[in-house]
C-alpha cells in the first residue's frame, strides 16, 4: 500500500472519530432539551385540558411519547458504543425495533392530528350541543385509528423482530458504526427475504416519504383555510395548526437518514464514499 493510499486512511478515519464525537455530543443535547421541551409540552396540556380540545392534545401527547423514545433510541446507541450495553443480535434488535416502531407511529400520529384538524374546522360552526356530540364520536374514532396505527406499525416492522435476517453484528472500526451482516439466505415464507425492498418500502416510502407529503400537503390546505374562518375562529385554531406545520417541517431532516440506511446495508462499498456515509451517519443520528 503506498503512502498516499495510508494518509488518505487516516485522514478519514480522523473526519470520522471528529464527526462521530459531533454527533454523540449533538444527539446527547438534542435529547436532553427533546426531552425538557416534550415534558413540558405534556405538563401545559395536562393543565390546559379542554373539553373541545381532547382530541387534539391527545394525539399531541402521544406523539411527544413517541419522539421521547425515539431520542433515547439515539442515546442507547451510543451507550453500546460505549460498551456499556454488549453488542449483540438482540441489544442491536432492541435499538432497530425501538427506533423504528416509534419513528413509524410519530409519524403517522402527524398524519391523524392534520385529519382531527380538518374535523375541527370542518365543524366548528355547528351549534355547541351538536358540536359535543361531534367531539365525543371523533374522540372514540380518534382512539380508534390511534390503536389501528400501533398494530400497522407492528406490522411494518415485524421482520426487525426475525433473528435469521442477521448472522452477526459488529462495530466497524473505520465507520465507527454498528453494522449488522445481513443474511442474504433467510427465507420470509417460501421466497428469499429481500431485505433491500424491505428498506425502500418500509424504511424509507412507508415511515417517511409518505406520511410527510400527506403532512405538507394537508398543512397547505389547513393554512389556505385559515384564511377563509371568521376571524374568532382563526384565532383559537391558528396555534393547533402552526404547531403541526412545526412537527412537519421538522420531520423531514428524518427522510435523509430512513435512504442512508439503504446505503448502509445493501449498496456494495465499492460504490460508496465510506467517510462521507459515515460523516452523514453521525451528523443525523440524533435527528
Amino acid at each position: 500500500m503506498s503512502n498516499e493510499t495510508l494518509f488518505i486512511d487516516s485522514v478519514s478515519s480522523e473526519s470520522v472519530l471528529i464527526f462521530f464525537q459531533i454527533g454523540r455530543i449533538f444527539t446527547f443535547l438534542c435529547t436532553i432539551f427533546g426531552l425538557f421541551g416534550n415534558i413540558s409540552l405534556i405538563f401545559v396540556l395536562y393543565h390546559t385540558a379542554s373539553s373541545r380540545r381532547v382530541t387534539y392534545e391527545l394525539l399531541i401527547i402521544c406523539i411527544t411519547v413517541f419522539n421521547s423514545i425515539r431520542l433515547l433510541s439515539a442515546i442507547y446507541y451510543y451507550v453500546i458504543h460505549a460498551n456499556f450495553i454488549p453488542l449483540n443480535y438482540k441489544t442491536h434488535a432492541i435499538y432497530i425495533i425501538i427506533s423504528r416502531y416509534s419513528h413509524f407511529v410519530a409519524n403517522w400520529l402527524k398524519v391523524l392530528v392534520a385529519i382531527e384538524r380538518f374535523v375541527t374546522i370542518k365543524y366548528w360552526v355547528v351549534s355547541r350541543h351538536q358540536y359535543r356530540k361531534l367531539n365525543q364520536q371523533k374522540k372514540r374514532r380518534i382512539i380508534i385509528l390511534i390503536f389501528i396505527i400501533l398494530v400497522c406499525g407492528l406490522l411494518n416492522h415485524h421482520p426487525n423482530f426475525i433473528h435469521g435476517r442477521f448472522i452477526s453484528v459488529n462495530i466497524d472500526p473505520r465507520r465507527l458504526l454498528i453494522v449488522p451482516k445481513v443474511n442474504l439466505n433467510f427465507y420470509y415464507g417460501e421466497n428469499i427475504f429481500n431485505g433491500a425492498l424491505f428498506t425502500i418500502i418500509s424504511y424509507t416510502f412507508i415511515d417517511d416519504a409518505i406520511p410527510i407529503s400527506i403532512l405538507f400537503i394537508s398543512n397547505g390546505c389547513l393554512l389556505y383555510s385559515l384564511h377563509h374562518l371568521p376571524s374568532i375562529t382563526r384565532q383559537k385554531i391558528n396555534e393547533s395548526i402552526w404547531i403541526l406545520t412545526f412537527l412537519t417541517f421538522f420531520s423531514i431532516f428524518l427522510i435523509p437518514r430512513s435512504i442512508l440506511v439503504l446505503f448502509h446495508l445493501y449498496v456494495d462499498r465499492k460504490y460508496v464514499d465510506d467517510t462521507k456515509l459515515a460523516i452523514a451517519f453521525h451528523l443525523l443520528q440524533g435527528k
